[in-house]
């Protein structure tokens, strides 16, 4: 079953939030920053290799 990327938008939304980042906009450029990739890559690259893909 695939996830809707709304929902993983969403999901990155709420951890900016959480982490007190002014908008997920501002949570996605440190978090590129930081590991070289945006957070929904790193999400889709992280769940593939969970599946075993």
């Amino acid at each position: 079953m695939r996830r809707c990327p709304r929902a993983a938008a969403g999901a990155v939304t709420q951890v900016a939030i959480a982490l007190g980042y002014s908008s997920s906009s501002a949570f996605a450029t440190v978090f590129k920053r930081v590991l070289g990739e945006v957070p929904s890559r790193y999400m889709a690259e992280s769940a593939g290799s969970r599946r075993g893909g």
